[in-house]
C-alpha cells in the first residue's frame, strides 16, 4: 500500500510539473496621497482563491473616498480571483478637519500678528471708499470678520462675490471684544481667489445659555426666544440699523442688530424686525458679531 501511495504521489508531481503548476494571479493595492494600505499590499493568489483583507487608511486631515474600481468600503477582500487585480485607494482632503484646525490656530494667534484664513464669502456689509467688510465662513460655519478689505468696486463685484472661495491675509485685531482681520492697518490685507464656490451653510445651533463667544462671527441659529420689547431704530425717522433684545425661558438675554448695510432695508428680515412686538417668539439666524458681548447681526427671523 505504501508503495502505491508513493507511485501516485510521483505521478501527481509529474502531472503538475508538466502543466506548469496551479495558475496564480497577483493582487496589487496602492494609495494616492493622503493615505496608505494596511495589510499585504501585494499578494499572490491561486486561481479562484481568495485574497487577504486590506484596508485603506486615511492620514490626518484626509478622508478615504473610494477604490479605483468603484468599491466604496475602505476594507476589501478580493475573492474567487480569476485575473490580476490592480487597484488604488483614492483619498481627498477632509475639509471639515482642516477648517477646524485652521480656525483653532487663528483663535490662538495674538492680536497684531499677521494671519491667513481661508473660507467662502457668506455676507458683505457693502462696498465703499475702495474697501468692503466681509463675513467669511469655513465649511463648519465658523466665521471670520474681515474689516475694510481693500478692493476696487470691480473686484468687489467679481473676485469677492458672494460664495467665492478665497484666502485672506491681514493683521489680527480686536475692538470691543470683537476679533477681526484688519483690512487697512499695517501693510493692508490682501486676498487670493481659490477654486470652488459655496453658498449653502448649515447654521450652528445654540442656546442663549451657551458660550456664544466660542462661535464669534460664526453663522448660527437660536430657536424659540422671546422678544423683550419693540425694536428701536438707529435714526429718529425709523431708518438705519434696528436693535432689539431677546430672552429665553431661563432669563438669559441677547442684544441683536439688523445691520442695514448688511441686509439692506427692503429685505424680508428688515421688515420682519421692524414689525416685532414684545412677547413675539422667534427663531433667529445670523452672524455672531461681538460688541462688549454677543451682539449678533441677524439675517433671518422666523416666527
Amino acid at each position: 500500500m505504501k508503495k502505491i501511495f508513493c507511485v501516485l504521489a510521483v505521478i501527481l508531481v509529474s502531472v503538475l510539473t508538466a502543466c506548469g503548476g496551479p495558475k496564480t494571479y497577483t493582487l496589487t493595492y496602492t494609495a494616492t496621497e493622503g493615505g496608505s494600505i494596511q495589510g499585504e499590499a501585494t499578494q499572490t493568489v491561486e486561481e479562484f482563491g481568495n485574497g487577504k483583507a486590506v484596508t485603506a487608511v486615511a492620514d490626518e486631515y484626509y478622508l478615504f473616498l473610494y477604490w479605483s474600481d468603484g468599491i466604496t468600503s475602505p476594507r476589501r477582500t478580493d475573492i474567487g480571483v480569476e485575473a490580476d487585480v490592480t487597484v488604488q485607494a483614492v483619498f481627498g482632503v477632509d475639509e471639515s478637519a482642516v477648517a477646524k484646525r485652521d480656525h483653532a490656530a487663528f483663535l490662538a494667534t495674538a492680536d497684531g500678528e499677521v494671519v491667513t484664513v481661508t473660507g467662502y464669502i457668506a455676507a458683505k456689509q457693502g462696498w465703499w471708499n475702495n474697501q468692503v467688510v466681509i463675513y467669511l465662513l469655513d465649511v463648519n460655519s465658523n466665521g471670520y470678520y474681515v474689516y475694510n478689505l481693500p478692493c476696487t468696486e470691480e473686484q468687489n463685484n467679481t473676485d469677492l462675490a458672494i460664495g467665492n472661495h478665497v484666502s485672506i491675509t491681514g493683521t489680527k485685531g480686536s475692538w470691543a471684544g470683537e476679533v477681526e482681520i484688519l483690512g487697512q492697518e499695517g501693510a493692508g490685507a490682501t486676498y487670493t481667489v481659490l477654486e470652488g464656490t459655496k453658498t449653502d451653510f448649515t447654521p450652528i445651533a445654540v442656546t442663549l445659555a451657551d458660550n456664544l463667544e466660542a462661535i464669534m462671527n460664526g453663522y448660527f441659529t437660536v430657536s424659540k426666544v422671546e422678544v423683550v420689547a419693540a425694536p428701536t431704530f438707529q435714526n429718529d425717522n425709523n431708518t438705519g440699523d434696528i436693535y432689539f433684545t431677546v430672552k429665553d425661558a431661563e432669563g438669559n438675554t441677547m442684544d441683536c442688530c439688523i445691520e442695514s448695510y448688511l441686509t439692506g432695508t427692503s429685505t424680508d428680515v428688515y421688515q420682519a424686525a421692524a414689525a416685532l412686538q414684545a412677547g413675539d417668539v422667534v427663531t433667529l439666524t445670523g452672524y455672531m458679531y461681538w460688541y462688549n458681548g454677543a451682539n449678533p447681526h441677524i439675517t433671518k427671523i422666523a416666527k
